[in-house]
């Protein structure tokens, strides 16, 4: 097999030996994303360039070459390394990358996003001379995040109006969807079936359809059960009547998907299959 290689160019301007990864991207990213900007990072900074190969990369974060093939395009849409050309290798072109300088985007974002919350008492505080300003020694710097973690709870626990809450993605599929029976039952069908976020799309665009049919603007005991319109995949149904779905730029934060909730007026960023509330602004969200 042949191998592939790469030229890494590092402008992020390091001090040699040492290897400085930004809070923005260990905030904001997977921890595969972090270990394979890390190895990228490491093997620039120590000669300003070097070349790489998919093998020596695997080999260094214990993965195959497909993973880190695919990791290589998530944070080439990050943004975090672009591509720079080609050079001349020994017996090819080969390809070069540059990492690129991400501090002052970094020093920016948590200029204008640090919070201080202080893990000792406002006593204490006065004891220690914070009364001018100063953060004490046993206090902790908090950065504000954009996107946050849905708390964690047993489902046995909540009632149907929290599990909504908790599950946002079924939450967005409940309220589209017309008849609202078996509320539980349905959630149970929607986590065995796990759709991602683009099945999810696919899915509200059928029930946005279906609103508009005969069969579903009549008796609404003529609607099948939500359970059972998921349970049967009635999505996938052959419809000849069913206009194209015509494509549209999706929201996008960091890289990552977005869907946004009319019912909770929120914006979700999907990270690994996880959703997230997101906190930040408008102008943060790009569309492609």
């Amino acid at each position: 097999m042949t191998k592939s290689i790469f030229e890494i160019l590092d402008e992020s301007n390091d001090k040699a030996y040492f290897t400085i990864i930004p809070n923005i991207i260990l905030n904001h990213s997977t921890g595969d994303e972090q270990a394979l900007y890390g190895q990228m990072k490491r093997f620039a900074g120590e000669k300003g360039k070097c070349f790489a190969s998919l093998e020596t990369l695997a080999k260094k974060l214990n993965w195959g070459e497909f993973k880190v093939r695919s990791n290589i395009k998530k944070i080439l849409t990050r943004k975090w390394i672009i591509k720079a050309g080609t050079v001349r290798g020994k017996t090819r072109p080969v390809n070069a990358y540059k990492v690129v300088d991400l501090w002052k985007l970094n020093t920016n974002f948590y200029t204008k996003k640090i919070k201080v919350h202080s893990t000792v008492s406002s006593k204490k505080k006065k004891d220690r001379g914070s009364q001018h300003g100063k953060i004490g020694a046993d206090s902790t710097v908090e950065e504000e995040p954009i996107i946050k973690k849905i708390q964690n709870t047993n489902d046995n626990d909540l009632s149907f109006p929290k599990l909504l809450k908790k599950y946002p993605n079924f939450d967005i599929f409940y309220s589209a969807y017309p008849r609202k029976v078996s509320g539980r039952l349905a959630l149970k069908t929607f986590k065995n079936l796990k759709p991602n976020y683009k099945l999810l799309e696919i899915i509200l665009e059928d029930i946005k359809y279906r609103k508009t049919t005969s069969a579903w603007k009549g008796d609404i005991e003529y609607i099948p059960h939500p359970s059972t319109y998921l349970n049967r995949k009635r999505w996938e149904d052959e419809d000849k009547g069913r206009p194209p779905v015509k494509p549209k730029p999706k929201p996008y934060f960091r890289g990552d998907p977005m869907v946004y909730s009319e019912t909770r007026k929120q914006w979700y960023v999907i990270t690994d299959g996880e959703w997230k509330k997101f906190v930040g602004k408008e102008e943060d969200i790009k569309y492609k």
